[in-house]
């Protein structure tokens, strides 16, 4: 999820959320519920239809919770509202990496540019591929990298998400970027007197939560201005994240505290029993936590 998303967005931003989208039906109600998904999982299509009315428009606000990436905001919203059926603006598709933006006025260096400024430092140099830093180095000949840096600073580490496990296509589950921590936490302290010092983003980090939080309110803010002509006030009840890994969703939402409301689906990395959930609020399929909480909330959608 989002680590550190911006407190404010433009009237026109939120606008272009929901420009390809009719209006809402001018008798709706104010939503009291919102949701957030963490992946495609069982019965999602149907489910999130129930989000919508009969012409399209977004009914409750929710945004999509994930520490994967990979691609930009706007592709995944694209591929999501083919698979799903419904129009997904890159505004509710929160991934691993987009709180990286914030790093695009800053000077930010990889491994690989440290590396061009020594020779046979990288045994695999030969085998990659150099592009625009390379010809950058070159034409410059020199390197503004002091050969003692290491001696006067401190490598920031980021690392997106904290889950160990992670589930993709492929049915058994997978290493995540936890496990990358544990390997390198475990090297780093093994030959260093102080521990490794490390900043993760993403759930279950309560920040990630809380931003997140923070873009349901501006778009529940949208649609009640839309349906009502004012933004009105958004102090949540309730908010439910729905998510089939117990150490990231579940767990991240428990930490974040209310509203957040955590719903576990027996789909995806959720390899349980029945009792790992509460059974006042059991969940086979993410489109039964949808029924859940219309019924709950008293926002049942036909």
């Amino acid at each position: 999820m989002l680590r550190k998303f911006s407190h404010t967005r433009s009237r026109k931003q939120l606008s272009q959320l929901f420009s390809t989208i009719s209006q809402i039906s001018s008798q709706q109600s104010k939503p009291r519920c919102r949701s957030a998904w963490t992946a495609l999982i069982g019965g999602a299509p149907r489910a999130l239809r129930r989000l919508y009315d009969g012409f399209g428009a977004l009914k409750v606000p929710f945004v999509f919770l994930t520490n994967g990436g990979g691609v930009r905001e706007s592709k995944r919203a694209a591929e999501l509202s083919e698979l799903l059926g419904v129009k997904i603006s890159p505004l509710q598709v929160l991934q691993g990496h987009s709180p990286f933006k914030q790093l695009v006025n800053r000077n930010v260096i990889s491994i690989d540019e440290y590396a061009l400024c020594f020779d046979n430092i990288d045994p695999l140099a030969p085998h990659k591929k150099w592009g625009t830093m390379e010809i950058a180095v070159n034409r410059t000949r020199k390197c503004s990298i002091s050969s003692e840096f290491g001696q006067h600073l401190s490598s920031v580490i980021l690392l997106i998400g904290a889950g160990t496990f992670r589930q993709g296509a492929f049915p058994s589950e997978r290493f995540g970027m936890g496990a990358f921590r544990i390997a390198l936490e475990s090297l780093f302290n093994s030959i260093h007197t102080e521990a490794l010092k490390y900043t993760y983003f993403g759930k279950p980090n309560p920040v990630a939560f809380k931003n997140a939080e923070v873009v349901l309110t501006q778009l529940a803010s949208f649609l009640y201005c839309e349906n009502h002509g004012n933004s009105g006030s958004h102090d949540f009840q309730t908010l439910y994240m729905i998510g089939d890994n117990p150490e990231v969703d579940i767990k991240g939402a428990r930490k974040a505290g209310n509203p957040w409301f955590p719903i576990l689906t027996r789909t995806g990395v959720f390899k349980g029993d029945h009792d790992s959930n509460h059974p006042e609020f059991p969940a086979n399929l993410v489109v039964d936590t949808v029924d859940f909480i219309m019924r709950n909330r008293h926002q049942i959608i036909d």
